[in-house]
């Protein structure tokens, strides 16, 4: 009930698929955090609030809505919606960033599967370390459905220690990475 307001039946079910939807979301967005805090080693970085916030659970369930009631003179809202829901998870997650980090990095550097290996045996510890603590993650008790917070917490931890492990993996420095000064052009 919102103040006063009475919900319907079909408000309700409304709700609480979104409800549902806020959860994977959460999700996601824990697990990008803790990715970010473990790959770049910001351990003070916060997702941004844009990113997959409660507008984007809206629109995935619109979404849905629109293929389960499909009709060709609403696909043009398909699309609209598909659009903005990936500009969320690309630009508003920092995505984009990531990924044109992990580029340019392999650009510099050698990313080829030998050098991965020879990569992670001198990390040996650390990689054996962020391994147990995603085992650990594994064998924790489940937060209860509705507790999207601690949710997104435990998926912060896993992605945590999957930024740790990529980062061994590539014997990645963010300092590393060259980026192109206006003089250079």
């Amino acid at each position: 009930m919102y103040g006063d307001a009475v919900l319907t039946p079909e408000e309700i079910k409304r709700e609480e698929i979104m409800w549902e939807i806020d959860l994977g979301l959460q999700k996601t967005r824990g697990f990008l955090q803790g990715w970010t805090r473990g790959f770049y080693k910001n351990y003070s970085y916060e997702i941004p609030a844009k990113c997959l916030d409660k507008y984007s659970t809206m629109q995935v369930y619109f979404f849905e809505q629109l293929f389960k009631d499909f009709d060709i003179m609403e696909s043009w809202k398909i699309l609209t919606l598909s659009y903005n829901l990936y500009y969320s998870f690309d630009f508003e997650c920092d995505v984009e960033e990531h990924l044109f980090d992990l580029s340019n990095f392999c650009f510099d550097h050698n990313c080829e599967p030998e050098q991965l290996l020879q990569n992670e045996m001198g990390k040996v510890f650390q990689v054996t370390g962020a391994l147990n603590a995603l085992a650990a993650l594994y064998y924790e008790e489940q937060p209860d459905i509705d507790q999207h917070l601690a949710w997104f917490d435990q998926y912060n931890e896993i992605g945590l220690n999957v930024g740790k492990l990529m980062r061994y993996t590539l014997a990645f420095e963010a300092r590393d990475i060259n980026y192109h000064d206006d003089d250079d052009y």
